[in-house]
């Protein structure tokens, strides 16, 4: 079972089963779909979105996808997947 899940100081986000293999055509569908949603109902007007370097995060289409949101996006370093806080949630 693959799932998607997001947390912030707030507390935990959606966790969404993910059916098939992700792409980003999926992963903008959930971020649209569930993370922007928990986001505008649980976060101050101020807050910058994590991810790793996963090449459907840093795909053209996610890209766009943040801009036209005008989301904020941390810059992650490459070949850093230690830094990435949630694989300490699961």
């Amino acid at each position: 079972v693959m799932v998607w899940g997001s947390f912030s100081y707030n507390g935990v986000g959606p966790l969404v089963e993910n059916m098939g293999t992700m792409d980003a055509i999926m992963y903008r569908d959930i971020l649209t779909q569930h993370m922007l949603l928990y986001t505008t109902r649980n976060m101050p007007c101020s807050w910058i979105f994590e991810q790793d370097n996963d090449p459907k995060h840093s795909s053209k289409l996610i890209k766009e996808f943040f801009i036209v949101k005008k989301m904020r996006v941390l810059d992650w370093p490459s070949q850093s997947p230690d830094l990435n806080p949630i694989e300490h949630l699961w």
